[in-house]
């Protein structure tokens, strides 16, 4: 998160006057999280052309018939296949990325070579450092990459530089989510997966990466367990640390800051059933990639989802001389 003035270095894709159709491309827009991101453009973007790019066909045409919308259109991608991607995505005007953060790199590649802006919802620390090597290459074509777009990379982001922005000095910064889930269900599943089953065993498994006494430290994983009031209807929550790239991004915003973790809790029946499925093995490197597979074939609850979120960044730091701390917090509600 460095802060700079991008304005001038950045083809606009949306300037005022112009009568182009503009063209978005979903990587992976049929999707747990693509799906979201479609049915809101599909919303609020009636006059834009947006494309559902993937490999399966079959499923994203079953999902674009239920959007009842004549801008929104399916083309086949294979993002292993850089040149291939670039293809899908000629004359669009941004690639919204909502397959998995490990193929971020190579979908940025082809956005290059597309001409194409870019953005996506994170990528778990590793991936956003090799991300943001890329720079360089979209500064010299004037093109914007956005890294982490989502609620937490993202939000957690946002309201973490502007904590930090109240502060003289900054020497620490830090995010924090927790959670409630009041859905009814009355045949609930073994199971369910409010995102990627496979990034959530990651998160699980990786062991995360903080930023201590001014430098980037490895700890275990699922370790830093402490309590977190959020308030409310979501109350004292035990947070853990999970590798996620706000650590990889927040400490180079301003100099001095010697501190930066991120720390998140899971609803406690859903925490023992994945802690569970690391301790047996399955979430290990070899194993991650079948587990992943068979979570995601089980059966997910058909009823609207009833739960809030608490994202909370906060920064410490000083002003005129005296010592504060800084909270930024948001509560968001799925209906």
């Amino acid at each position: 998160m460095a802060k700079r003035d991008l304005s001038k270095n950045v083809r606009e894709p949306f300037s005022k006057g112009s009568s182009k159709t503009r063209k978005i491309v979903v990587l992976g827009g049929y999707g747990a999280m693509g799906k979201i991101i479609v049915m809101d453009l599909a919303q609020y973007a009636k006059k834009m052309n947006i494309v559902i790019a993937g490999r399966d066909s079959k499923k994203a045409n079953a999902f674009i018939r239920t959007l009842h919308a004549d801008n929104v259109t399916f083309v086949e991608a294979d993002v292993n296949d850089i040149r291939q991607t670039a293809h899908a995505l000629k004359g669009a005007d941004v690639c919204v990325n909502a397959v998995q953060y490990e193929l971020n790199e190579k979908i940025m590649r082809a956005c290059l070579l597309a001409n194409c802006h870019y953005l996506d919802l994170g990528g778990l620390f590793h991936m956003t450092r090799k991300q943001l090597k890329l720079h360089g290459k979209f500064k010299q074509k004037k093109l914007l990459a956005i890294l982490g777009m989502g609620a937490a990379p993202g939000v957690t982001n946002i309201f973490a530089k502007m904590a930090m922005d109240k502060l003289n000095k900054v020497s620490e910064v830090h995010c924090r989510v927790g959670g409630k889930d009041f859905t009814v269900i009355k045949n609930p599943p073994v199971i369910y997966f409010p995102y990627s089953p496979k990034t959530v065993l990651e998160e699980h498994s990786f062991p995360p990466m903080i930023f201590h006494q001014g430098k980037f430290e490895q700890i275990a994983a699922r370790s830093l367990k402490t309590k977190e009031d959020f308030g409310g209807k979501i109350g004292e929550q035990t947070v853990m640390a999970t590798l996620h790239s706000e650590v990889a991004t927040l400490p180079k915003y301003k100099p001095g800051i010697r501190e930066c973790t991120f720390q998140i809790s899971f609803p406690d029946d859903f925490e023992q059933k994945i802690s569970f499925l690391v301790e047996i093995g399955l979430a290990k490197p070899e194993n991650i990639d079948f587990t992943s597979k068979v979570l995601a074939q089980l059966p997910k609850p058909n009823v609207k989802p009833h739960d809030i979120e608490m994202l909370r960044s906060f920064a410490k730091g000083t002003i005129n001389g005296k010592l504060k701390t800084v909270y930024v917090e948001g509560l968001f509600k799925s209906n």
